[in-house]
């Protein structure tokens, strides 16, 4: 097994130097991760739209560890309408809603926290083009409001037309960074391949989000739409080149995205 380099550096927000042992830390500087597996990690399936959006935000809607019901219920319905999302009511289980409606209630809760920061982990797997495009105006919007957001994303497109600056990361390295007209799909394909020879570690990037990328290969089909695998008789060596890039490239884009706002 290789070994990953250390990863150090320091994290910024509104220039003061902080440190997050545990994910209270963050919620605490009023940060919010809407999470890659929104099912797994993100929303409580079976449980109801108003639990969901409303359990992060206990302190708001209790006292003496008493639960307000009328205050859960209109924080509920007021973020059910201002990112319409489409339910039967605030008593539907979640589980029953779309990929996109399910992901609009998982911003619900981090917003309904009033948080300042928000890391989206490939906001629009999953969800059908409507409601991606849907998800792309609500992150614009936030924007607008002076919410700081860090986007993960392996979808080109989504990374060139909403990224103020991109950082191409790999196996914990960054081998490069691009903004305004160098932000292109060539450009970014272009470091990726070459951050397999030659790479820089993180040490000292500020006021920017990380995500140790993993050191396996998704799988991609070639033409003749068999998956592109690594046989255990033949090493990535011996592989045709065409196909070797392939692999190199194949799922290893990670960039992130700055809003207006400086963390």
């Amino acid at each position: 097994m290789r070994r990953r380099p250390d990863i150090r550096g320091e994290l910024l927000i509104r220039g003061k130097r902080v440190k997050i042992r545990h994910p209270m830390d963050a919620i605490g500087y009023k940060m919010g991760l809407i999470p890659e597996d929104r099912k797994q990690h993100g929303a409580l399936l079976n449980m109801d739209v108003k639990f969901n959006i409303s359990y992060a935000s206990l302190d708001k809607i209790a006292s003496f560890g008493f639960l307000n019901k009328k205050k859960e219920k209109n924080l509920a319905t007021d973020y059910i309408a201002a990112l319409a999302i489409k339910t039967p009511g605030e008593l539907q289980a979640v589980k029953n809603l779309s990929g996109g409606n399910q992901q609009k209630v998982v911003l619900a809760k981090w917003l309904a926290t009033q948080c300042d920061i928000l890391i989206f982990d490939e906001p629009t797997r999953g969800i059908d083009v409507g409601a991606k495009q849907e998800i792309c105006t609500l992150m614009r919007n936030l924007v607008a409001k002076n919410k700081s957001i860090i986007m993960i994303s392996s979808e080109m497109p989504e990374l060139i037309g909403m990224s103020d600056r991109v950082l191409v990361m790999k196996e914990g390295t960054l081998p490069g960074e691009v903004a305004g007209a160098e932000m292109t799909q060539e450009r970014i394909l272009t470091i990726d391949v070459a951050g397999s020879g030659e790479k820089r570690t993180i040490d000292g990037v500020r006021d920017a989000g990380h995500r140790n990328c993993g050191s396996g290969i998704r799988r991609r089909k070639h033409r003749q739409g068999r998956p592109l695998e690594r046989r255990r008789d033949r090493p990535y060596d011996s592989v045709p080149r065409r196909q070797a890039v392939q692999l190199r490239t194949a799922g290893l884009l990670r960039a992130i995205r700055l809003g207006n706002r400086a963390l």
